[in-house]
């Protein structure tokens, strides 16, 4: 059986231990349940799990949680989210804080964008550790020089109607900060600035039209630019007594809050995410800097085969039971543009394709080419389903892309076909790839 991550759990109340035990074992979570912070302490060693959660102590403090956890995200959990909980949680640096209160699904929801952080912690370390064993200096693969907070930070705030709870969500968001608050309208208006700019935080205001932003939370989570983007969606207090409150999350929220909202809660809110989306941001560029000199492919810009073949391997030793997919993507025109128009057209062509695929992926996933028309991609931490879903989605806008190729004075389209294949328990990579592989063959 497939399992999403390892959590540690340390709260003193038995109960509740037992039962956010119970919650995140029946999520296929492996969880170690410990009494206390000094159990943890003493038992585990740094950045041993994916994700803890810790209870509430007025007495903890950042650099006892440093050095026990690491860069490994953590949640505070206390009795309520009382001024003190989270200004505590403000001064550890938490990734979010959970209440007694808070339902296990919930917790769950608001766990997985904190387990893609650790994902790519760990996609990281494997990185740089090949990437040293293949000859590349430390310099050439220590951090990025890229500060968290080197900028204001950037919010889009989306709503139909400036006043009442809308009003305040504002000046409670700039308040005495130099964040750089922007807004729009209509969701249209907020497509379009979206793709003109990064943010770090979108914040979906209240409305009545309810359905289409949930709509519009689905397609940021289909867009593979904006697939990490954290979003806060704001319900008025009637909205959330007749809806489900759930629902938000179901359709990709990362954090859903009811009108109005505490200055306190907000501000706990908004900083954690930022935070949280600036790391990733980071690790990002930090992944992206590593495809250099002998792991980089010269004609596509992507990994080697034989470095994402290292990796998989490696990814294999290492994930314990976790979720890993491989998927394939042949693109037979890169072949025929070079009988019809030579070469240099399909070199193009074949680079041109390798940027798309490399502009679509996440950047924990690893890709490479496979020959001179086929593309590989590494999903860590995915299902075959899930990758399935990825790969459609890249397939489909590549067949609907028109190519502007070298020498070739029309458009090129394309077709893909695509395969994949989820790891099984005891296979190796060479399995793995053969399977994944075996409609194109």
């Amino acid at each position: 059986m497939h399992r999403y991550a390892n959590v540690m759990i340390a709260v003193s109340d038995a109960p509740l231990l037992d039962r956010l035990s119970s919650v995140f074992c029946e999520d296929k979570f492996r969880v170690t349940a410990l009494p206390d912070v000094a159990t943890a302490k003493k038992d585990t060693g740094k950045a041993a799990f994916d994700l803890a959660v810790i209870e509430y102590n007025r007495n903890l403090k950042p650099a006892e949680l440093e050095e026990i956890f690491g860069p490994t995200p953590f949640i505070l959990i206390g009795t309520d989210d009382s001024p003190d909980t989270l200004a505590k949680a403000g001064e550890l640096g938490a990734d979010d804080v959970f209440t007694w209160g808070t339902s296990p699904q919930e917790m769950i929801f608001r766990m997985t964008p904190l387990l893609r952080l650790s994902t790519m912690r760990s996609e990281l370390r494997r990185r740089k550790k090949l990437a040293l064993a293949a000859g590349l200096h430390n310099d050439q693969v220590s951090s990025v020089d890229v500060e968290e907070g080197a900028h204001p930070a950037s919010i889009l705030v989306v709503t139909p109607d400036l006043g009442g709870d809308d009003e305040a969500l504002l000046q409670k968001l700039q308040g005495d900060s130099d964040n750089d608050i922007h807004t729009c309208d209509s969701l249209f208006e907020a497509e379009t600035v979206l793709e003109q700019k990064r943010f770090d935080l979108l914040f979906l205001g209240t409305g009545s039209d309810r359905e289409d932003r949930l709509n519009f939370c689905d397609g940021i989570r289909q867009n593979p630019s904006l697939y990490n983007l954290p979003i806060g969606f704001l319900s008025t207090a009637d909205s959330a007594g007749q809806h489900d409150p759930l629902e938000p999350y179901v359709h990709g929220a990362t954090r859903h809050l009811v009108s109005p909202v505490r200055d306190d809660l907000l501000q706990n809110v908004t900083t954690s995410l930022i935070r949280r989306n600036r790391r990733r941001w980071v690790l990002g560029k930090e992944l992206e800097a590593i495809c250099q000199g002998s792991l980089k492919e010269s004609e596509t810009g992507l990994f080697t085969y034989d470095f994402l073949l290292s990796n998989l391997t490696d990814l294999i030793e290492e994930t314990d039971g976790k979720r890993t997919s491989l998927a394939f993507f042949s693109v037979p025109a890169i072949s025929e543009l070079a009988q019809q128009f030579g070469e240099d057209a399909s070199a193009d062509l074949r680079l041109r394709i390798a940027r798309w695929i490399k502009g679509m992926i996440r950047a924990e996933d690893l890709a490479a080419p496979y020959g001179k028309t086929d593309f590989a991609v590494i999903l860590p931490d995915s299902s075959e389903d899930e990758a399935e879903t990825f790969a459609q989605r890249i397939a489909g806008i590549l067949t609907y892309t028109d190519f502007a190729v070298a020498e070739v004075y029309q458009p090129v389209t394309v077709s893909v076909e695509i395969c994949l294949a989820g790891l099984r328990a005891g296979e190796s990579a060479s399995a793995l790839v053969m399977r994944a592989r075996e409609s194109l063959e």
